[in-house]
């Protein structure tokens, strides 16, 4: 076996045992709770309040999960089923809801620590993957995205990286989802990331973006491993 092949060989098995010891923030797994709607069980109602499992919301934001192939006035509000295979989507999605007076814009947020691997991000060391399905209902323009805010130690805004622009036009006005995906390095300083998924209405009583199987990913950049000995790591190049 060639000296590379082994290496690899080396790392891929050093990595996979660091994230099976569950040590500290975990690589190459999603870091994002309740990704995909599915937290809180079944739900057709769009009409619904609910309060959606592991993200924190304000008072009068109304951010609902709902069942794929829920039907309004005769029309798919959510994808239908068999366009969004149950294996990898579950049976929900995220749904805006029914706008209320006092926000428009709904939006719902969790946040992650990841100050135990500061050695590996301030090498720049890391990087992150972020992806999910955005979408929404026939030809309107309400839309939902997923902001990923970068903090330092100080909680110094580092960078913002978003996902979910489509519009009505780029799916066909038809109501579906699209994938989209970012990456890039963990900028050296970030001990913290806040997840905003944010809601924008462009017309009608009901905030019709809806999303599914949100993800980030933390992985090392190529030729990078990590090794954990008694509570410390270690990065080898």
């Amino acid at each position: 076996m060639k000296k590379n092949n082994i290496f690899v060989f080396i790392t891929f098995l050093l990595l996979s045992l660091f994230i099976s010891t569950g040590q500290a923030t975990p690589l190459g797994v999603n870091l994002i709770k309740n990704p995909s709607a599915e937290a809180n069980g079944s739900n057709s109602d769009c009409n619904a309040t609910i309060v959606i499992d592991d993200w924190e919301t304000a008072d009068d934001t109304i951010v609902i999960p709902l069942d794929y192939g829920t039907i309004l006035n005769g029309n798919n509000l959510t994808p239908p089923k068999a366009d969004f295979a149950s294996e990898t989507f579950g049976n929900s999605v995220f749904f805006g809801g029914l706008v209320s007076a006092e926000e428009k814009n709904p939006r719902m947020t969790q946040s992650i620590d990841i100050s135990d691997r500061a050695v590996e991000i301030d090498k720049g060391m890391l990087k992150f993957e972020v992806s999910g399905y955005f979408g929404g209902y026939l030809n309107q323009n309400d839309s939902a995205k997923l902001y990923a805010f970068f903090y330092d130690q100080n909680n110094e805004l580092q960078s913002t990286p978003k996902i979910g622009s489509g519009t009505a036009l780029t799916r066909g006005n038809i109501t579906t989802m699209l994938k989209e995906s970012i990456s890039d390095i963990v900028l050296p300083g970030t001990r913290t990331i806040t997840f905003m998924f944010q809601w924008t209405l462009a017309s009608g009583e009901f905030q019709n973006g809806i999303a599914d199987n949100l993800s980030f990913v933390i992985i090392p950049l190529p030729g990078i491993m990590t090794i954990e000995s008694q509570g410390s790591t270690n990065v080898v190049e």
